[in-house]
């Protein structure tokens, strides 16, 4: 609005509204705090009061700000149409200021842990990272191993990575999309001792019955390290390219398995 006032002289001072503008941080990415920078002109006087609309209904009660500088987390991508009115000491405000604002995809971060002995030549990786919108252009590997100095870090989608004692190690993975959006996830990697030992025992192997199933119990052994994978092969000697895998074993794991029903021998 106009402010008029009447000085002795009777002159009437119509004072000019402020001007609105306003910037905001990047990258601007889904669920990530953007900041916005007031960057508006009193024209005479100072600002005293600032009306934020972030065009944001999903948001409920926090769509709006009164601050001057504010910060605003959008939960998800997409076009967004944000308002600025000030207000200047002499009571005048301007117009309706809007800016669009884009708010990116963010990704999502993901890799495979591998399996993998003292023993094996290297770990490999595998990214599965993924987004909805945009690509991904940058991966930064950590995997956790400070003593392997230089070698701890890679950029690479896909990397490998030698380990030289058994153990535990924290893996983390931050990928980057093409509009500077980023994620970081961090899993656990168990690198095992050199030779594991397969075994397993049979439950009631005395009275084991052609129209029951045979149950094996798990009993392999690894030190240091934990057994990550088995596979079962019930006939090696028939039918050896019949097996079964397992990659979530455990100590006390019971497997069963029917075979075919025979008389003789």
């Amino acid at each position: 609005m106009y402010l008029c006032y009447n000085r002795p002289a009777g002159n009437c001072y119509i004072h000019p509204l402020p001007t609105a503008n306003f910037n905001y941080s990047a990258p601007s990415c889904e669920t990530r705090i953007i900041n916005f920078t007031d960057a508006s002109i009193p024209n005479v006087g100072t600002l005293t009061g600032w009306a934020w609309n972030f065009g944001d209904p999903a948001s409920g009660g926090n769509n709006t700000s009164a601050l001057q500088n504010p910060s605003h987390t959008f939960a998800t991508a997409g076009t967004y149409t944000v308002e600025l009115i000030v207000t200047s000491s002499e009571g005048c405000s301007n117009l309706s200021f809007t800016r669009t604002v884009v708010i990116n995809d963010r990704p999502l971060a993901g890799f495979i842990i591998p399996e993998v002995c003292l023993s094996d030549t290297y770990a490999q990786f595998t990214d599965t990272s993924r987004i909805a919108s945009g690509t991904i252009n940058a991966w930064n590997w950590n995997f956790g191993d400070p003593g392997s100095g230089p070698n701890n870090t890679s950029t690479l989608q896909n990397p490998q990575h030698s380990y030289t004692a058994v153990g535990n190690y924290n893996v983390e993975l931050i990928v980057t999309s093409n509009n500077g959006c980023r994620d970081t996830i961090v899993q656990q990697l168990t690198v095992n001792g050199s030779f594991p030992v397969a075994n397993f025992t049979v439950n009631n192997p005395t009275t084991l019955c052609a129209n029951d199933s045979v149950a094996i119990v798990e009993a392999s052994t690894v030190f240091p390290g934990v057994i990550t994978r088995i596979e079962i092969y019930w006939d090696n000697v028939n039918f050896p390219a019949v097996f079964e895998v397992d990659d979530l074993p455990f100590t006390g794991k019971v497997y069963r398995h029917l075979y075919p029903n025979f008389q003789a021998p």
